[in-house]
């Protein structure tokens, strides 16, 4: 009954559940707000700096998705993997 409890009750209830639940929700946008918040100057040409390369970049992955014909989803983990970005959490 113990390895019962630990197994199916502590790691999956308390584990799966608590981080992709309500719990799990909560930190994630917290740590998202704070990374925001600091990002934040209020210069409007930090704004606009920031979106003008966002286009460049978004035509840049237009464009090698165009004419390589790579498919997107390894894109978005090849992206992820350079950048250091996680997509689990």
């Amino acid at each position: 009954m113990s390895f019962g409890y630990k197994i199916s009750f502590g790691l999956f209830d308390k584990g799966v559940i608590e981080t992709f639940g309500p719990v799990g929700v909560v930190n994630q946008t917290s740590v998202l707000s704070k990374i925001i918040s600091n990002i934040q100057s209020g210069y409007i040409y930090h704004y606009t700096m920031t979106f003008g390369l966002s286009v460049i970049l978004l035509g840049i992955v237009i464009a090698i998705i165009a004419f390589t014909g790579v498919n997107i989803t390894s894109l978005i983990f090849f992206i992820c993997y350079i950048t250091g970005l996680s997509l689990i959490g």
